[in-house]
């Protein structure tokens, strides 16, 4: 968790001295947030937020994308490859949650066939929405709030002011 939590933290390059509100987790398959319960003090320690939400579903904050390689798509369904594109379109996140990068994607098109697309043929990406940045892997996703407050802005400068006058202390 904490390493995922400092990856959404560098990918939103926010720094960990700045405080920040909210640190939201999608738990895997299996386990509960009382399995959390001990180490929640030092979560929020290292990752400098203020409250962990645990979230069995967390689509409202992501936003996913399907890309499709029509160099392969094209070929392979011929004149059904539009029907193939026009499903992928409509695909929306609750349809995507459960896929695992690297897997196949099995997708109704138009007429109620069934389509499996290879991983080489469609790559799906997640991403965080707006005010909202994400660190995830296949069986984690954590997001942590990247609105900064007035309050959390002073208490971070607080930090940096310290960490200042410490460095300045040692030289």
């Amino acid at each position: 968790i904490v390493e995922r939590g400092r990856n959404a933290r560098e990918e939103a390059k926010i720094k960990i001295r700045q405080p920040l509100q909210t640190l939201v987790v999608k738990l895997p398959e299996g386990a509960t947030p009382g399995d959390l319960a001990d180490p929640e003090p030092q979560i929020l320690d290292e990752l400098n937020v203020k409250v962990i939400e645990y979230r069995e579903d967390v689509s409202s904050l992501l936003s996913l994308g399907v890309k499709a390689d029509a160099k392969k798509i094209g070929p392979r369904f011929g004149k059904d490859a539009q029907k193939v594109f026009g499903a992928l379109k409509k695909l929306g996140a609750k349809d995507l949650e459960g896929y695992k990068e690297g897997s196949a994607l099995e997708l109704t098109i138009d007429g109620g066939a069934k389509v499996t697309l290879s991983a080489e043929e469609v790559s799906v990406s997640r991403a965080a929405v707006k005010g909202w940045s994400l660190g995830d892997s296949n069986k984690l996703q954590v997001l942590i709030s990247t609105e900064i407050t007035t309050e959390l802005k002073h208490e971070g400068l607080v930090r940096e002011a310290i960490r200042t006058i410490q460095d300045l202390r040692k030289s």
